[in-house]
């Protein structure tokens, strides 16, 4: 994978279609990803009333090559995509031993 590319599919969840975006909270602590998600849904008709309520949770450790800055998520049809970039490699460095005593 090229530096730079990572996109991760946190969660495909079709029956939290009705979920809106402003319920869904993604946070970023150290290297943990956490994803909380509520729905509360109410329908009623002079017939019935159905009501859908739904708590979602999740805690994903990231790598180390992550970018956290970089982070972005979208929510489309049930489906949260995560985008997480990864980090510039770093360039190898070689640590000099040095001698001591004779």
């Amino acid at each position: 994978m090229p530096t730079g590319a990572s996109s991760w599919s946190a969660a495909n969840c079709p029956v939290w279609t009705r979920t809106r975006e402003k319920d869904i909270h993604i946070n970023v602590e150290s290297n943990q990803l956490k994803i909380n998600a509520e729905r509360k849904h109410e329908e009623r008709t002079d017939r019935h009333s159905e009501f859908h309520y739904g708590a979602f949770s999740r805690t994903l450790l990231l790598p180390t090559s992550c970018n956290t800055d970089d982070i972005k998520a979208e929510y489309e049809a049930g489906i949260l995509t995560i985008h997480m970039p990864r980090r510039e490699a770093e360039a190898r460095k070689e640590i000099p031993v040095a001698r001591v005593g004779k």
